[in-house]
């Protein structure tokens, strides 16, 4: 296969060198220079620039070409990985050259420009499906380099054949040559569709293999947490009310109505894809397809779907909306109960995702079930194929469709006889023939596009002007709007006139408002509490805030920004959204020194918001925490550039903002958002000289990172960045003792007990005068000290400690982990039983507390499948060891924790007969060997159970 393999390559580049040949001798020498210029993406943006500015005032032309700008990340992205799965053997730059030759002879015919135009685009997403589907972790490496050989063959050849016809054809001819163009352009789109096809298919399979295992895990967790059917029904959680101008798109709704009811009668659950443009409406036309069919739904859920983090916090709205919980802060449990909910509740439910970027984080949120319908709204057409079955393409309005809905917006409905009913008035408005024309011409401009129309409105609404003024105004200030124009905007595929309009519309703002907008830029555009936004306390406030203090001030400013529809309120709650194009706009608007001050305006009221970690935990603060969290990620990936890519300067505030959000990361073991976090507000620390300044805020970043590390099972390291933390707190004489304690920790973790041991009595002396003493201190350093002599089998002295840990508590959290370490003494000491009972006592007080602690939760379900095979019952231990293993998958625990809970599993299996169980043994165990060798670098001749443990932290074992 290998070599097959080879013979392909070398087919393909010298097939490509030769047919380049072949064309310096069929096409101008000059033409074909120059196109050989364009060698990258970034050049042929440039090269549709200059085409776009020969064709000035041609708004087909101009059209054709926004709307191809909408393919290019996808050529890109095809070509790019090309060369990856190549190894670098090919270059793949004359593709570049090649279609812009296309494009640009392809624009001298009217009669067929708009259909290769149209063409060329279907190409675009075809190669976007490949694109998508060959980042799955399941399109196999071999068959995808198969089809991309192939179909990167056959598009340079393609290119060729239709510059050979183009360019012997006389400008402006209708003659049949040009339709054979689009022959050769419709054949390839067809011959394309089977690769496309080949690696759906791949990944369509291994996706019904996952979606099997995530009902089993689904359904496992169910016995485990039962799940009520809710009682909050009707259940309707949207992000807007009705828009009173929508408009022009009843054949978009149709047509979701149409392929919904086609799907629901094959008893499945229906999901539809709408795809396009940024803001060119397809939140709109989700909302008003949930709002038309209120009636229809027992539950319509909203999902902010743009990261997984705004993902997590919708499910928890969700769960605490339908009662299925009420914890906002769980979110790794509530987003398992949602989806339980859904797959076994026979109600009638449409879910919503919106704005959809990534198909490995929609699929972690996916419904399974077989009713209900899914409605996903996103700028990829793949998520048409997969995970949806169907998908609509939402294209900008029609020239005619704009220019209506721009008069609806000011004057109210257009009729026949061309007058209008006032919206406000509820008079009949004589529409005339100038105000028709600019209409039509400010339609053209903005092509077609809603968000954009919608500015247009709002500023002439808000101004008191008519359109004719709107469109003398946008056309007597072209120099200026250029000046401001953000490039990333039109090689988007947006018009020059749609950064016009932003420009407009922040000029008309207030300074208060548009500060108040530019730190909603940094913030995620969904779920903007305009709490975020109170000031209780002046001290420190800077001087372009002050208007915050006045509750009234900010309403009015908040207003503001509504009338000129730059955000838009969810009703009944404080919540406001802003669009992606907006967020993105505003940033571009200012200037690098402004930008930077906004930043910083951003991450002060965050940092204010959000909750001050100390030497606790936040406990029942979490659900403030979560409420916030989402923007601090956010405004966290915004530090690693502006709008000309100069990267941010974080402020002191942020580095305390991210050490507050590290310690959220490590209480609720969000262990990716964690690495993330810890190490950009660590980069930051150091390059600003933070860590010099405020030493104590330094070294809880090291602790957060050492915890990090912990909870992944990479003790060395841990054990570095605690030794660095206990350094600087010796030096400022703050919190030593908690340093000391995780030291005692680690060495626990890395099996030396008895160095463990010295740790918390060193931590232990420094409590000269316990009555004094802070007691959660103490009952820590009791509760260590105990376990830690558990493992040294000194019994009757841990049994003191555990007991005096005991005393001491009052937090029911710290009281499940006392009664954690007291069963593992009884089972140390042979009382199985006594054991058994008081894991499971631990786990009543789990489910009966104030927040979720499912880490802890498996570890005792674990430990109590543990002892049950300790005792040669493997029916027991099996169903303790699966339950364990089921929340540790869906929670998406750390490898370490897999690795010793796979590990049991597999030996509670040992008597199970079958093929099926055979192969679910080896592949578990296979699992747990790997992570294992993986974590110690190694294999050990000897495997047991106390290995397993060894991996994880010394706090769980």
């Amino acid at each position: 296969m290998d070599s097959i393999k080879s013979t392909q390559e070398a087919g393909i580049i010298a097939g490509m060198n030769q047919k380049g040949q072949q064309s310096l001798n069929e096409i101008f020498i000059e033409a074909w220079a120059s196109a050989m210029q364009i060698k990258s993406a970034d050049d042929f943006r440039e090269a549709l620039a200059k085409l776009q500015s020969e064709h000035t005032g041609d708004y087909e032309a101009i059209a054709i070409i926004h709307n191809l700008r909408l393919s290019l990340e996808h050529y890109d992205s095809f070509a790019r990985n090309f060369v990856k799965l190549m190894k670098g053997k090919v270059e793949v730059s004359m593709m570049w050259g090649l279609l812009s030759l296309v494009v640009r002879f392809s624009l001298n015919f009217d009669y067929v420009r708009k259909r290769i135009g149209d063409l060329l685009r279907q190409i675009g997403h075809k190669l976007e499906y490949l694109n998508e589907y060959g980042r799955s972790e399941n399109a196999k490496e071999d068959s995808l380099k198969e089809v991309t050989y192939q179909v990167h063959a056959e598009l340079a050849e393609l290119w060729l054949d239709v510059i050979t016809v183009l360019k012997d054809v006389p400008r402006g001819s209708s003659t049949t040559k040009l339709y054979d163009v689009i022959g050769k352009l419709e054949e390839f789109i067809g011959r394309l569709d089977l690769p496309v096809n080949r690696v759906k298919d791949l990944v369509k399979l291994a996706a019904s293999l996952r979606a099997n295992e995530q009902m089993e895990l689904l359904e496992s967790f169910q016995q485990t947490m039962p799940i009520d059917e809710v009682k909050a029904l009707p259940c309707r959680v949207l992000p807007a009310t009705r828009n009173s101008v929508f408009y022009g798109r009843d054949k978009e709704l149709r047509e979701i109505e149409l392929k919904m009811a086609q799907q629901s009668a094959r008893d499945q659950t229906a999901s539809v894809a709408i795809y396009g443009l940024g803001g060119v409406g397809k939140t709109q036309i989700a909302l008003h397809y949930a709002l038309n069919h209120l009636n229809d739904f027992d539950a319509i859920l909203w999902f902010h779907a743009e990261t997984e983090s705004s993902l997590r916090s919708s499910f928890s709205h969700a769960a605490v909306s339908l009662q299925l919980h009420n914890d906002w802060a769980d979110h790794a449990n509530n987003r398992t109960r949602v989806l339980v909910w859904l797959q076994k509740t026979m109600t009638r439910w449409l879910i919503v995702y919106d704005n959809v970027e990534s198909s490995t984080v929609l699929g972690q949120f996916w419904p399974i079930s077989t009713r209900g319908q899914v409605l996903v709204t996103s700028r990829k057409s793949a998520f048409a194929v997969q995970p949806a079955h169907d998908g609509i393409e939402i294209l900008p309005f029609t020239v005619e469709t704009g220019r209506d809905y721009l008069l609806r917006y000011l004057w109210g409905r257009p009729e026949a006889s061309r007058q209008t009913s006032s919206a406000t008035t509820g008079h009949a408005v004589k529409v005339s023939h100038q105000e028709l024309k600019a209409a039509r011409t400010l339609s053209e401009m903005m092509g077609g596009q809603p968000l954009a129309l919608t500015q247009v409105a709002s500023i002439g609404f808000r101004s008191h002007w008519n359109l004719e003024k709107l469109l003398t105004f946008y056309q007597r200030n072209p120099q200026r709007v250029r000046e401001k124009t953000n490039p990333e905007l039109l090689h988007a595929g947006y018009s020059l006139s749609m950064s016009t309009v932003f420009l407009f519309s922040f000029r008309e703002l207030s300074p208060q408002s548009f500060t108040l907008l530019s730190i909603m830029s940094f913030c995620n555009p969904d779920g903007i509490s305009e709490s975020m936004f109170s000031v209780e306390n002046p001290d420190g406030l800077p001087d372009s805030l002050n208007f915050l203090l006045d509750e009234f001030d900010v309403s009015e400013y908040i207003q503001e920004l509504l009338d000129l529809s730059l955000i838009y309120r969810t009703p009944d709650s404080d919540e406001i959204s802003v669009h992606r194009l907006v967020q993105s706009e505003c940033r571009y608007y200012s200037d690098d020194k402004e930008l930077q001050d906004y930043y910083d305006l951003a991450t002060y009221v965050l940092c204010t918001a959000f909750p001050k970690q100390s030497d606790e935990r936040f406990g029942a603060r979490l659900a403030q925490c979560a409420r916030y969290i989402h923007h601090v990620f956010a405004l966290r990936d915004s530090l690693v550039g502006s709008r000309r890519g100069k990267p941010m300067t974080p402020s002191d505030d942020f580095c305390v903002l991210m050490r507050n959000a590290s310690w959220y990361c490590v209480e609720i073991h969000l262990t990716r958002e964690l690495e993330l976090t810890v190490t950009i507000a660590m980069e930051a620390a150091t390059a600003t000289g933070f860590a010099d300044r405020e030493p104590n805020h330094y070294a809880q970043l090291c602790n957060c990172a050492s915890r990090l590390w912990a909870q992944r099972g990479d003790f060395s390291k841990a054990l570095i960045l605690m030794e660095k933390c206990k350094e600087i707190r010796e030096k400022t004489k703050s919190d030593v003792w908690g340093a000391i304690n995780n030291l005692g920790n680690i060495y626990m973790s890395m099996g030396d007990a008895k160095k463990a041991l010295e740790a918390h009595e060193e931590c232990a002396s420094l409590f000269l005068d316990e009555a004094s003493a802070p007691k959660h201190a103490l009952r820590t350093n009791r509760l260590n000290r105990g376990r830690t002599l558990t493992v040294l089998g000194r019994f009757i002295e841990a049994k003191k400690f555990i007991d005096e840990a005991d005393r001491l508590n009052n937090d029911w959290l710290m009281g499940v982990h006392i009664n954690y370490h007291r069963s593992l003494l009884l089972r140390a000491q042979g009382n199985l039983d006594l054991a058994i009972q008081g894991f499971e006592a631990c786990i009543k007080a789990i489910e009966s507390g104030t927040h979720s602690e499912a880490l802890l939760h498996a570890a005792c379900l674990y430990k109590i499948g543990c002892l049950h095979y300790q005792r040669g019952d493997l029916m027991s231990a099996r169903i303790h060891l699966q339950q364990s293993h089921d929340i540790h998958e869906l929670r998406e625990s750390a490898p370490c924790e897999l690795a010793r809970v796979k590990y049991m599993l597999s030996l509670s299996m040992a008597s199970s007969t079958g093929k099926v169980e055979g192969e679910k043994r080896a592949r578990l165990l296979e699992a747990a060997l790997k992570i294992r060798g993986d974590l110690s670098g190694g294999g050990d001749p000897e495997v047991c159970e106390d290995l397993f443990d060894n991996l994880v932290e010394g706090q769980l074992r």
